[in-house]
């Protein structure tokens, strides 16, 4: 298998899992603040919610590339 791609991939899934972090990080920042009312609390809440969805399911295409960058270069 082709080491090349497998490292493209590797750089662009950190890229992306580093900016869905710091919005987590953002979003909780903003959360913790006392000037939301109700509703935009349970927005940004939900909207936590999914992102961290994505930042797992990033993280665990991470774990993948690494096993198949490790693979790649093994043989």
């Amino acid at each position: 298998m082709e080491i090349g791609p497998l490292l493209v991939e590797q750089r662009r899934v950190g890229d992306e899992f580093r900016v869905v972090e710091a919005a987590v990080l953002q979003m909780h920042k903003t959360l913790a603040g006392r000037h939301l009312d109700a509703g935009t609390r349970s927005q940004i809440e939900a909207c936590v919610d999914s992102t961290i969805s994505k930042l797992f399911q990033l993280g665990r295409q991470q774990l993948d590339l690494d096993a198949a960058v490790s693979a790649a270069k093994r043989s």
